[in-house]
């Protein structure tokens, strides 16, 4: 990292992303991101989200880029699942539906690559999944929003914090559930 004008930026190695002109310094909000997260967490350790402005709405999708980063939990890091894992697939697909288990799985997929936090281009995303982005009322930000209810995703206004590693279904959410996928559910933890 590099300071100029008093404020961090980060050099991205390789080519840049989207077309951005290398004159352009891109904002790395390091300190900001930790201090979101780390509150985030906090938030939903007291079980209120609300208290820190991330309700489900907070999102700027005014602007067809966002700043996507890691959201950092100690608990889900040593006992939760992959983002991109059958677990997702299995259990988490029907309780936040398919468009939104696609955004999450694409948003940590990227984080694989870009560990420190990406630029994301909402339009091309939105392209690449087959959703629609309008500025806040297309597919993709229902799918987002969707993924913030469930607290897969905190949202700020101008940053997406997203779990790569992700909790275990609830009891009720599990109930809702076919019978077949409850028990499955029964067995896979029965084993462990």
């Amino acid at each position: 990292m590099i300071i100029a004008s008093g404020f961090f930026v980060h050099k991205t190695f390789g080519p840049r992303k989207f077309g951005i002109p290398e004159s352009v310094e891109i904002p790395a909000p390091v300190r900001t991101v930790i201090f979101e997260i780390l509150a985030c967490t906090r938030a939903r350790i007291s079980g209120s989200s609300t208290q820190l402005g991330m309700t489900s709405n907070s999102c700027d999708f005014t602007n067809s880029e966002i700043f996507v980063s890691e959201w950092v939990d100690p608990v889900l890091t040593a006992s939760g699942f992959d983002a991109c894992s059958d677990y997702v697939e299995t259990y988490w697909l029907g309780v936040i539906g398919p468009s939104a288990t696609w955004v999450l799985r694409y948003l940590s997929r990227e984080l694989e690559v870009f560990p420190n936090g990406y630029c994301l281009d909402l339009a091309d995303t939105a392209a690449a999944l087959g959703l629609a982005f309008r500025h806040g009322s297309g597919s993709l930000e229902r799918a987002i929003e969707r993924c913030a209810t469930f607290g897969l995703i905190a949202q700020t206004p101008q940053c997406l914090v997203v779990r790569k590693k992700v909790p275990t279904i609830t009891k009720r959410q599990l109930l809702r559930l076919p019978t077949a996928l409850q028990h499955s559910h029964s067995q896979l933890f029965a084993a462990s």
